[in-house]
């Protein structure tokens, strides 16, 4: 006999993770076990990969977590008591109230070059939101179908005073007849709801990934695992790909000819699988890792990514969640590495082996050529996702 508590908690903006209870909403369950496999989460398919001296043998989940694999999760965890809904907010929290996912996740809609104007060809595609939904009425999670979703909303200047474009931008949203669309999506048209649940699941913040990964008894891949399957077997230079095959990397050439815009994420196997037979190691989306960032901020007033100064399982020194000062705070916090890149970065992000065919920025290459990147544990996007290993 489940119990429903209403509690009290008020999310902070993204940039915090504190939390004062204010309306979630958890549940006590009876003695009765809900059996954790993977099928129950998706049927995850895994690939077996032999390691080679230095990474030991292991298998990696063939694609990024589904939006169909986590709203499965989300339904068993539910049943489970292991998280904690807040249905005001829209934000579903760890026990111990760090942020997994932000369900009310949508478009981008800022100045991104930082000229003080807001410009056509800076506006994200709005089938960039989260499609994942709890639904009052089955007191379940869903995957939101895309024809049932008001697009208006994402254009409303009460809501993003900074926006300049319209309905009709989006090739997507007014039946191809016009407009932006995003690579790989030729046809311009809407997206099926099946193809969104193929979709991987974004908006997700560490812990999202992380809680995902222990139900099932699974783990998060270390950066040494998620490389060595990216390089194949071939030491590609980028992950997935030599840096030429459009058929495996979902970054190659960026947008279509003529586009502007960068689109969204695709179907986690809508592309060719490397040699190893894992899918999208290069774009889609930025994928969550174990290690931890010990991160220097670029200099005041200076542009950039800022040092990674070097990454780290657990030192056993502090709590990596914690002010690298050791303060209470979330101005220098630790981060947490992730890798791949995603639809819409460059080409630099994927790299994975540093040869002469890498292009592009490098600032953040390291000496084997591996992007270095890092993000808040409370951070999440339209381009932040995972992948499991065990």
């Amino acid at each position: 006999m489940k119990k429903i508590l209403v509690l009290c908690c008020a999310i902070l903006a993204i940039t915090s993770i504190g939390c004062s209870k204010s309306n979630e909403v958890s549940v006590e369950v009876s003695d009765k076990e809900v059996t954790q496999t993977a099928e129950k989460s998706g049927a995850i398919e895994f690939v077996a990969l032999d390691g080679d001296g230095v990474t030991k043998p292991f298998q990696m989940s063939a694609t990024e977590i589904t939006n169909q694999q986590y709203v499965d999760f989300l339904n068993e965890a539910f049943e489970k008591d292991v998280y904690v809904f807040d249905n005001e907010s829209n934000h579903i929290l760890t026990k111990d109230g760090y942020s997994m996912i932000d369900l009310n996740g949508s478009r981008v809609v800022k100045d991104h070059n930082n000229d003080g104007v807001y410009a056509l060809d800076e506006m994200e595609n709005p089938l960039n939101r989260c499609f994942i939904e709890f639904d009052e009425n089955s007191q379940t999670f869903n995957v939101v179908d895309p024809i049932s979703v008001d697009w208006h909303q994402y254009f409303d200047t009460a809501k993003y005073p900074g926006i300049v474009d319209s309905i009709d931008d989006w090739a997507e949203l007014n039946d191809g007849k016009s407009g932006f669309y995003g690579n790989g999506d030729i046809d311009k048209l809407m997206p099926t709801l099946e193809e969104v649940k193929n979709w991987p699941s974004n908006f997700i913040r560490y812990y999202g990934a992380k809680e995902f990964a222990d139900f099932y008894g699974y783990d998060l891949p270390t950066r040494d695992q998620w490389v060595y399957a990216a390089r194949g077997g071939q030491d590609f230079p980028y992950a997935t790909s030599d840096g030429t095959d459009a058929t495996t990397s979902s970054w190659i050439g960026g947008a279509m000819p003529g586009d502007i815009h960068k689109g969204h994420v695709q179907e986690v196997d809508s592309l060719e699988p490397n040699p190893y037979g894992i899918y999208h190691l290069g774009g889609n989306v930025w994928e969550w890792t174990k290690e931890w960032a010990e991160y220097t901020p670029p200099e005041a007033g200076a542009k950039g990514f800022g040092t990674v100064t070097r990454f780290f399982v657990d030192d056993g020194m502090r709590d990596p969640k914690i002010d690298q000062n050791g303060t209470d705070g979330t101005d220098n916090q630790y981060k947490k590495s992730l890798i791949g890149g995603s639809f819409n970065y460059f080409s630099a992000t994927m790299a994975v082996t540093l040869t002469e065919d890498v292009k592009g920025p490098a600032m953040n290459l390291n000496d084997e050529g591996v992007w270095d990147h890092g993000a808040y544990i409370h951070a999440g996007n339209d381009h932040f996702g995972f992948r499991v290993v065990k």
